[in-house]
């Protein structure tokens, strides 16, 4: 009781020193006053909080995913951030309703978590998102796509190469790159194409590559 009233302590140290221990020693009534800390007025307790959620482990799994049911403001984007970085299948029909939120930091969240969870559909969603209206969940996009290798959205991706927004240039390039040899080959073929946007972004992927093997093959020949 103490330890819980602690974490909602008028001194934002105080707060975030109980929250450190909450995410040592988790039960689910402490879980759940943490996530309530999520939009705390104090920068440093909002990331304590997250913190403290990420080393909480499965016993946070579950609060989580009801916070990504009802949860609307500012914390809403934390909570897909964890679930990202801890993902649980009970999360994954809630990221796919948040694609569709009008908050584009929201949706770019929201395919953080489908790129860690995986799925038809969340594949499906992934390359719906590319074609977003906003930079931010066309990039998130084509990173969740680059996390699950999912080579089939090559042509999709390689379209993104072209973008207006050089960080979704250079997303869609590390997509491709991460995709084999389906990746590879259409990086190859922008390369040569006679867009210049896209070739320079596809030429650049494919140099950052070659610089990785010759330094793996130099740390391998040191052993």
């Amino acid at each position: 009781d103490v330890r819980a009233k602690l974490i909602t302590d008028r001194h934002p140290v105080v707060r975030a020193r109980a929250m450190e221990w909450a995410g040592e020693h988790p039960t689910p009534e402490l879980v759940a006053l943490v996530v309530e800390r999520l939009g705390d007025t104090s920068q440093l307790c909002r990331w304590t909080a997250q913190d403290a959620l990420r080393r909480a482990g499965a016993v946070a799994t579950p609060t989580v995913a009801r916070g990504l049911e009802s949860a609307t403001g500012p914390e809403l984007e934390a909570l897909l951030r964890l679930a990202a970085a801890r993902p649980d299948p009970s999360f994954h029909q809630h990221a796919l309703r948040l694609c569709a939120d009008e908050r584009p930091s929201v949706r770019a969240a929201a395919a953080g978590v489908l790129g860690a969870l995986g799925g038809a559909d969340g594949a499906a969603a992934l390359v719906a998102l590319l074609a977003d209206s906003d930079p931010q969940p066309r990039a998130a996009a084509a990173a969740g796509l680059a996390r699950l290798g999912h080579w089939p959205a090559a042509a999709s991706v390689g379209a993104l190469l072209a973008d207006d927004t050089w960080d979704v240039r250079r997303a869609a390039g590390a997509a491709l790159s991460a995709m084999g040899a389906p990746g590879t080959l259409m990086l190859g073929r922008y390369a040569r194409g006679a867009d210049e946007v896209a070739a320079a972004m596809a030429r650049y992927t494919l140099d950052l590559a070659k610089l990785r093997q010759a330094r793996a093959a130099d740390l391998g020949g040191a052993r």
